[in-house]
């Protein structure tokens, strides 16, 4: 009869959503943020593209001043912000059969024949140091200098997010200290 042994669950904690992923817009771009992985993608989604077509596309690619964009692995894809309305192509193929790519829809994947038409959504490696700084766009930014809480949660206290930054709340003469009696 074996030993007996001991059994510890270990638990993470979860950092709300908005710690995870932040989407930086610009006229000229419009990406999303994965902070946890450290991940930068294309937050607009392409069209009609086999999956041939959506590997070159991706590596081809140069947009929002990052050039190294990939087709997401299996892993990757569920970071993308996919509301359930896309089937996403990802890079990866079938071991049983190496004419078909898995896509994937939310949390649903399947395999697919590479010849068929899907959407892609090409994602990067973030160019920032991981934990300690954010890609706006055109370069990395720390957190105190986009006034986040450390780690990417949330602005600081006095600031809210606005197009891709945190902005200072501007009191008006409607902001005035009130006293209260009790």
């Amino acid at each position: 009869m074996p030993a007996a042994a001991s059994v510890r669950c270990l638990r993470t904690a979860k950092k709300p959503a908005d710690c995870l992923r932040k989407v930086i817009k610009n006229d000229d771009y419009e990406i999303l943020l994965d902070l946890s992985n450290n991940l930068v993608f294309k937050n607009t989604v392409d069209s009609g593209k086999n999956w041939q077509g959506a590997l070159d596309y991706c590596e081809n690619l140069t947009y929002a001043g990052i050039s190294d964009w990939r087709l997401p692995n299996r892993n990757e894809v569920n970071s993308a912000l996919n509301d359930g309305s896309h089937y996403l192509w990802t890079s990866t193929t079938s071991v049983s059969n190496p004419a078909e790519a898995l896509v994937s829809r939310n949390i649903y994947s399947e395999y697919q024949k590479k010849e068929a038409l899907f959407e892609v959504q090409c994602v990067a490696s973030s160019p920032c140091k991981a934990g300690k700084e954010i890609w706006n766009g055109k370069e990395c930014k720390s957190f105190s200098e986009l006034n986040l809480k450390e780690g990417g949660c949330n602005c600081l206290d006095g600031y809210a997010w606005e197009d891709s930054k945190c902005v200072e709340l501007v009191c008006d003469n409607d902001c005035k200290s009130v006293e209260h009696s009790t």
